[in-house]
């Protein structure tokens, strides 16, 4: 039989051999031979050494271990002698060995394990006394280290099988929860990958709503990974823990994400109600466009109603679109889970869509107003303004001549021999005047009756009415100023020329002419410090292309900046003119302060009035040249919401270049005939862009406008309708 014996025991072995030799040497020395006394010795000796052994390590490798043969002929007599003599370990680890201070001296052998010394005996009893000591001892040292390499291996084996038994408990659970917590963080790394669709959703919906959803998804994902990596680098009892709370943030962030879809949801229904309650534009009337003509040139008023129509059918387009994308909002399902990316995509692009639609469809109705209001409201001020000219004229035509035939009355009663006639033709004339006087009034209550009126048939009505009574006072006071003439002569006109009276009305008139004329430059100056100082009007689909990595200063302006400065240019000069017109009838009215009887009353009158017409005019055009810019913003709005419907199409069709193309979160799948006819309508978009960009001419700018809108709608109507993805 072969035992393995660990290194410490192999010490333990030679150490005993020491105190065989010794114990043989005090045999040798003539001592009486006891067998029992000497077994007994050994035995003790050895389980000091068993003790020994017993306290150091019991773990050494199977390596340094080395095997021993058993003797070939052992006395079972002397086996079962000896084994009264073995000592045990108590279960609790404490040695049952005898220490080596409780040795017992055996005649005269001392603790210590030094005899004493004796002559040298060299008998034959002796030396059988000797081999069978060795005998006995080598028996019981095989014995001994046997049972020590027995009890060793038992206790290695019950350590490898309590470990084996241990691990074969936990693995099943550790293995569970391997698999679940695999399938979780597969599941997080999913709800991670929806971020940024989750992103743009939110700021697509661009609400409270939807932003606290995403603040909640984007919170919700961030506690996930913090505790799976807790997991990775975590205790047993750690990792449990952080596995509830990666369960809590998959809930809480496919929570978060379903509210949002709601929200977007919700907010798409809202918007494309909003949209189907605008009401169609209106255009010009066949009567409007007449009086347009008269006043504004036919080409003119012919390109505006050209261009209110485009807005009106850009307009029915996106209502009609924005009920068709209504429809399938409302046939999407209920978000569930991370599996539902394509239902993210399509609430993303419906909502695009519809809050594109209720924009557009927003910002062209406002335009649209706004330029038919314009155009209105320059055609009634134009009625208004016609009329006033004739009040002025009227009013200071009366003047001059009451004051005439009150110098020529006065004269005449003068004379020495009065001329009946005359007088009597002077008190018709002041009937006449009279009658003048009413129809003046009539005429300024006409004029404010025109003021009131808001729509272009109703104004030119009333401005007709106005006209027929200014030119009949025009016609009266024609009449009174030649009878006047007729009754005075060419030496009472001078006469009259000279009057402190006439002199002190023309002059009144003067000073009022040139007030007139600076409240008109005054106007025209307003007019062009207000076109100069407006705000340009918002690029639509702001949403929509701060994600795109646009600057601002990129090609959004379709319409050649020479266009505009044009205009203002223009305007700056019509205001600089006014100035100097006013600046004239001012000089006008000094002139009449002079004291001379050579000053030039009526001449002074003549000009400050004339210059006031002319204020009159300037203001006019400045009025036309601000309906002008209006237009061009309406064509400007209109190309810059083709543009971004064309850029947006092209984005979800994979036609996009740069930036663009990354930012866009959905897409689109179209046949190759849709793709050729995709490509065709952005040409066209593209080509009109370049042409309105080399255009001066407003007609030419309103046809690009156009052609861009018709294509990008149609490009609108075919992404509108296909599968998101």
């Amino acid at each position: 039989m072969m035992f393995c014996i660990s290194v410490p025991a192999v010490v333990g072995w030679l150490w005993t051999a020491g105190l065989l030799n010794e114990n043989v040497e005090a045999t040798m020395s003539g001592a009486p031979f006891y067998p029992e006394i000497e077994t007994d010795s050994l035995g003790f000796a050895f389980i000091s050494a068993d003790q020994f052994f017993n306290e150091g390590s019991l773990e050494g490798e199977e390596g340094s271990r080395t095997t021993i043969g058993s003797p070939t002929s052992i006395s079972i007599t002397d086996i079962t002698a000896q084994q009264g003599n073995l000592v045990y370990h108590d279960p609790d680890g404490t040695s049952l060995a005898l220490q080596s201070g409780d040795l017992l001296t055996v005649d005269g052998t001392h603790s210590n394990g030094s005899p004493p010394t004796s002559p040298p005996h060299n008998g034959k009893g002796g030396w059988r006394g000797v081999r069978a000591s060795l005998s006995t001892a080598l028996v019981f040292l095989v014995v001994c280290l046997g049972l020590l390499t027995s009890r060793s291996f038992r206790m290695r084996a019950g350590r490898k099988n309590a470990g084996i038994v241990y691990a074969q408990q936990k693995q099943p659970k550790q293995e569970r929860s391997t698999v679940a917590g695999s399938m979780e963080v597969h599941q997080l790394d999913a709800l991670q990958q929806l971020q940024p669709l989750a992103t743009q959703l939110a700021e697509v919906v661009g609400i409270d709503a939807s932003l606290a959803a995403l603040w909640d998804f984007r919170s919700s994902v961030q506690k996930g990974k913090q505790a799976q990596r807790n997991i990775l680098r975590g205790s047993v009892n750690t990792s449990e823990s952080s596995e509830r709370l990666v369960k809590q943030a998959l809930r809480e962030g496919v929570s978060a994400l379903s509210r949002l879809y709601e929200v977007a949801r919700q907010h798409s229904f809202s918007l494309a109600q909003k949209t189907q309650k605008f009401n169609d534009i209106t255009s010009f009337s066949e009567a409007e466009l007449r009086a347009m003509g008269g006043y504004l040139g036919p080409a003119f008023a012919g390109l505006l109603e050209f261009h209110l129509e485009s807005l009106g059918s850009s307009l029915a387009t996106l209502v009609k679109n924005s009920e068709g994308t209504e429809k399938e909002v409302k046939g999407l399902r209920e978000f569930k889970g991370v599996e539902d990316r394509r239902l993210l995509a399509a609430a993303i692009a419906d909502v695009e869509f519809i809050r594109a639609a209720h924009e557009a469809a927003e910002g062209l109705n406002q335009l649209a107003i706004a330029l038919r209001s314009k155009a209105v409201t320059t055609l009634l001020s134009h009625f208004r303004r016609e009329q006033i000219c004739i009040q002025r004229q009227c009013r200071d035509m009366l003047e001059e001549q009451r004051a005439l035939w009150q110098v020529e009355r006065q004269r005449q009663l003068s004379l020495s021999s009065s001329d009946s006639a005359a007088l009597e033709e002077l008190d018709a004339v002041e009937e006449e005047l009279r009658k003048g006087r009413q129809l003046l009034q009539t005429h300024r209550e006409k004029i404010e009756f025109l003021a009131k009126q808001k729509d272009i048939p109703s104004a030119q009505a009333a401005g007709q009415q106005a006209n027929a009574v200014g030119q009949d006072l025009k016609a009266l006071l024609q009449v009174v100023a030649s009878r006047i003439a007729a009754i005075s002569g060419p030496s009472g006109t001078r006469e009259a020329s000279q009057d402190k009276e006439v002199q002190f009305v023309m002059h009144s008139l003067t000073l009022e002419a040139s007030r007139e004329a600076a409240t008109a430059a005054d106007i025209v100056g307003s007019t062009r410090k207000a076109l100069e100082l407006q705000k340009a009007v918002a690029p639509p689909f702001l949403w929509m292309r701060q994600n795109q990595g646009r600057k601002s200063n990129d090609a959004n302006n379709f319409i050649n900046p020479s266009v505009e400065r044009l205009v203002k240019d223009w305007l700056q000069k019509v205001a600089d003119n006014a100035r100097a017109v006013a600046r004239q009838a001012a000089s006008a009215a000094a002139g009449t302060t002079q004291k001379s009887s050579e000053s030039p009353f009526f001449e002074s009158h003549l000009a400050a009035s004339k210059a006031t017409m002319l204020a009159e005019a300037l203001g006019q055009e400045a009025e036309l040249l601000e309906l002008r810019a209006q237009l061009i913003t309406s064509m400007k709005f209109v190309m810059q919401v083709s543009d971004n419907l064309a850029r947006r199409a092209a984005a979800a069709v994979g036609e996009a270049q740069g930036e663009e193309e990354e930012q866009q979160q959905w897409h689109v799948v179209l046949s190759p005939d849709e793709i050729l006819q995709v490509q065709a309508l952005l040409d066209q978009v593209q080509l009109a862009k370049e042409e309105a960009w080399s255009q001066r001419s407003l007609r030419a700018l309103a046809v690009a406008a156009a052609a861009m809108k018709e294509a990008s709608f149609e490009l609108t109507s075919i992404i509108q309708g296909r599968e998101k993805l």
